[in-house]
């Protein structure tokens, strides 16, 4: 989950700030975490949790096939 983090904050900083995306207001709770609003943050690391459990799950699929 930090290798999500380190790899997606950047981007994300580097897209508000040039203005590529934003964060409506109210559109989120209002809780900000550096320039990225709280929901960002667990956005990134749910879409890795379940990136990761998916990959997982389809590896030891496939381990019972053979």
């Amino acid at each position: 989950m930090a290798g999500a983090l380190i790899f997606s904050l950047p981007w994300d900083v580097y897209s508000v700030t040039n203005g590529i995306w934003y964060f409506p207001k109210g559109g989120h709770l209002g809780v900000y975490l550096g320039l990225l609003p709280i929901e960002e943050y667990l956005f990134i690391t749910t879409v890795a949790f379940l990136t990761t459990t998916v990959t997982l799950i389809l590896k030891y699929k496939s381990r019972e096939r053979r």
